[in-house]
């Protein structure tokens, strides 16, 4: 079994990950960024089930990254787009540890 690394590069930035049993519960967050702690935490049971979903939960938090990293809040929708085509195609190539992990992810 392939863990989720526990950091990632995006952009110039190593950010951690973490897992938190019940996040959930105790936030009513399945996931969360912390932008100053270059930090995202997890829901440790939908990470553990390494299913679709636990795919889909952890690109939403990269998204927040990227959208924080590449300052997307003022931009047009084709400016945001290609902003987030090239944070995601970034953060693919530099993680091959995370890549193995989606598509362990994506085969359940």
């Amino acid at each position: 079994m392939i863990s989720l690394p526990s950091k990632i590069r995006v952009g110039g930035l190593d950010i951690v990950l973490r897992c938190q049993d019940q996040l959930a519960d105790i936030t009513d967050d399945e996931g969360s960024y912390h932008a100053g702690r270059q930090l995202v935490v997890f829901d440790k049971a939908i990470i553990s089930k390494r299913s679709s979903y636990s795919c889909i939960l952890v690109w939403h938090e990269l998204c927040h990254i990227i959208f924080d990293q590449y300052a997307l809040k003022e931009k047009k929708e084709e400016d945001a787009v290609n902003g987030f085509s090239r944070g995601i195609v970034q953060i693919l190539k530099d993680n091959p540890q995370l890549n193995k992990w989606i598509n362990q992810c994506l085969k359940n």
